[in-house]
């Protein structure tokens, strides 16, 4: 095998092990979503009232990175208590510009 093939099969293991972290990671975020669901009483709210609240939550968070830091917050101490994994400290870099 060349230098060449070596390294593209480097590079393929490299890329399917993103691939199954970014499923887990995605997996985990779902998690964390639908535990949120699970916390609201048996038609307490609309599902597709929590749908517009979603919607619009993520339109205000790419406008105003502070309330999206609070909102940050207040979704890692629902994750603490709930038993989920703790979200990283970073703000993903489109919030960022909207501040």
């Amino acid at each position: 095998m060349s230098k060449i093939d070596q390294q593209i099969q480097k590079l393929e293991q490299q890329r399917l092990a993103l691939e199954r972290d970014l499923l887990t990671l995605k997996r985990q975020r779902n998690e964390d979503i639908l535990k949120v669901l699970e916390a609201f009483p048996e038609g307490s709210v609309c599902s597709k009232t929590i749908i517009g609240l979603l919607l619009e939550g993520l339109e205000v968070a790419a406008k105003d990175a502070k309330k999206a830091g609070v909102w940050q917050q207040a979704g890692d101490t629902f994750c603490k208590r709930n038993g989920a994994k703790k979200s990283p400290k970073k703000t993903r870099p489109d919030l960022k510009k909207a501040a």
